[in-house]
């Protein structure tokens, strides 16, 4: 694929908006979402226009294909799962601007 498709540098995938988990995600990831402002959302088919892709959260909230197809597409795919402590300091990692993408 060509590599103008890939116009979003890193985008944020939460799984579904009606899930209490994504809830949770979204309340952990608020502040750097503000202060970083990087594009999140909850649609794969917009994640896989960026270099980086985070998901946020296990198999559950984003599904395995969905990490696949991604890769598939060109993107790096970064899967944030665990602790809040571990998911917090893996966004921190994921959006630091002098980080690798």
């Amino acid at each position: 694929q060509p590599a103008g498709d890939k116009f979003i540098e890193r985008y944020v995938l939460f799984g579904s908006p009606q899930s209490p988990r994504t809830a949770v995600y979204l309340a952990l990831a608020r502040e750097h979402l503000a202060t970083r402002r990087p594009t999140f959302g909850f649609r794969a088919e917009d994640a896989g226009h960026s270099q980086l892709a985070i998901l946020m959260g296990g198999t559950e909230e984003i599904p395995q294909a969905v990490e696949d197809a991604l890769r598939q597409s060109g993107s790096q795919v970064q899967r944030l799962q665990g602790t809040p402590e571990q998911i917090l300091a893996g966004l921190e990692r994921a959006l630091n601007p002098g980080g690798p993408v």
